[in-house]
């Protein structure tokens, strides 16, 4: 197996709709190192990110951070070490691990995610 430390995903501006910014790919295992917000706003907002388990509805009982409160120009950097799987199949909703974001204004939280991808 090949690790391969990256960016996962972003910068991307997170919505207030839940979306989908990660899937783990076909047979791989993925450790999420760290998650940097940024407020771009001149008001606060919030984001709550999730980590949806293989095959299973998004629920709340999958919120990893909820309501993060950022402030107007405001950056929070968090470390983690979240584990993540695909159990062989394709890259889908039902064969692989995902996080979710979304953010209580559409226009005013950045999110950049890094970590190891295992494949």
């Amino acid at each position: 197996m090949a690790m391969s430390y990256k960016r996962l995903a972003g910068p991307l501006t997170a919505t207030t709709s839940t979306t989908s910014i990660y899937t783990v790919p076909q047979n791989t295992t993925t450790v999420i190192k760290e998650f940097i917000f940024t407020n771009y706003s001149a008001g606060s907002a919030t984001v709550t990110v999730y980590i949806k388990e293989a095959g299973v509805a998004l629920a709340d009982g999958h919120i990893m951070i909820s309501d993060l409160s950022l402030a107007a120009d405001e950056t929070f950097s968090m470390s983690a070490s979240v584990v993540l799987h695909n159990d062989g199949g394709t890259a889908s909703d039902t064969t692989s691990d995902q996080i979710h974001i979304v953010a209580s204004a559409g226009t005013a939280i950045n999110v950049v995610m890094n970590g190891i991808e295992d494949a």
